[in-house]
């Protein structure tokens, strides 16, 4: 009897959830007293705990891949009121980030309890910055109306799209506690556990880089797939504050791994930063990884376009280097003549004569400084 009660509340509570997520980052908080490695707290006293054996977690199940995660029924998150400062102060419990690269539609999943005295909200943030700012998630993740003796039950929240394929994403919650009597047993808390972020979507692009370069009459962009699946086209994003950003370009995509490269001849004096809004056939996107340059600086820029190269021509950017001073050398110092071409953005270097497969030097140099390029030929 019991296993029938079970299994119809894992098929009435199973569909609530979107479909199974692949596993990013899974975390039950072991056996307690100290946090989890990457989670830290603020508080010097006592509020937050990770308690074992008073109050375990139990009766739900978060449809995680290749496994469902039920409640670990052991250590869990405790957040109390109480130690309450003059004024007020802000308790914060952070997990200190998760790399959510080449992942998309994005969703945390977590179980929580409260007591019914327990009256304060508790919000939930998160960064894609390494913490220098924080969007929110839900301004209050507790039960509105807990019951005078509150279950565990699981909530789930989907992702903004900007968080997917990130190096770094910082989670952190936050309540204020109003009681001042000291931090004794279990009254008037909030627990959370299992905390789960999973992924019902892989990127459809592979994105190995993204560059800008700075010159003196535009800013150059170029960005490198290793793989493209039913992707339709880049918009490419720019903003001068790195927060609110503005198509300038779409750029058709290739559906195979590709080079890309883009000349912004509208930058604005100063920095620039910019994304690319990648975007499939069925119109649903992700975001790159910001990046910036400074135009209108006196700057020097000496860098391949790409490399290796499987020909013999040899792209390379170039700015406040006297161009006559560049040489092509072997490995062993032998000088290559060559001939060279100036593109609308770049430019184009052809050996006179084939060359071998292996590994050159381009070099450029001018009174104070010199650079030296390792130039792969395939």
């Amino acid at each position: 009897m019991k296993n029938l009660l079970r299994l119809i509340f894992l098929l009435l509570f199973i569909p609530a959830f979107k479909s199974q997520a692949q596993t990013i980052y899974s975390q039950n908080f072991g056996t307690g007293i100290d946090l989890p490695n990457l989670w830290r707290t603020n508080s010097s006293s006592n509020q937050v705990v990770n308690d074992n054996g008073s109050i375990n977690s139990n009766g739900y199940t978060f449809p995680a891949s290749p496994t469902p995660i039920s409640a670990s029924g052991d250590a869990n998150i405790m957040m109390r009121d109480c130690n309450a400062g003059t004024p007020a102060t802000l308790v914060t419990v952070t997990f200190n980030g998760i790399s959510t690269l080449g992942k998309s539609n994005l969703i945390l999943y977590f179980g929580r309890r409260e007591t019914s005295t327990f009256d304060l909200t508790v919000k939930l943030d998160a960064s894609i910055d390494e913490g220098s700012s924080f969007t929110t998630i839900s301004n209050d993740v507790t039960e509105s109306t807990p019951p005078p003796s509150s279950p565990w039950s699981a909530t789930n929240y989907t992702l903004p799209a900007s968080m997917s394929n990130v190096s770094k994403l910082i989670f952190r919650f936050s309540y204020t506690p109003q009681r001042t009597g000291a931090c004794n047993g279990n009254a008037r808390n909030f627990r959370i556990d299992d905390f789960y972020l999973g992924a019902n979507g892989v990127l459809p692009v592979k994105l190995s880089s993204f560059k800008a370069e700075s010159l003196v009459n535009s800013i150059n962009l170029n960005w490198e797939t290793t793989e493209e699946i039913n992707v339709n086209r880049f918009d490419i994003e720019r903003s001068l504050d790195a927060k609110e950003f503005y198509r300038i370009e779409t750029i058709t995509a290739k559906n195979q791994a590709s080079l890309y490269f883009f000349s912004d001849k509208t930058a604005t004096q100063g920095v620039n930063y910019y994304r690319l809004k990648m975007i499939d056939n069925d119109d649903v996107f992700e975001y790159s990884k910001i990046i910036s340059a400074n135009f209108g600086v006196d700057s020097q820029v000496f860098s391949l376009v790409k490399n290796p190269v499987s020909t013999d021509e040899i792209k390379f950017l170039s700015q406040n280097y006297p161009i006559e001073n560049l040489k092509l050398t072997s490995i062993s110092g032998q000088n290559i003549p060559f001939e060279l071409k100036t593109e609308s953005s770049f430019f184009q270097l052809q050996p006179t004569n084939k060359l071998n497969t292996g590994i050159y030097l381009l070099s450029i140099f001018d009174f104070k400084t010199s650079k030296i390029l390792r130039v792969l030929i395939e």
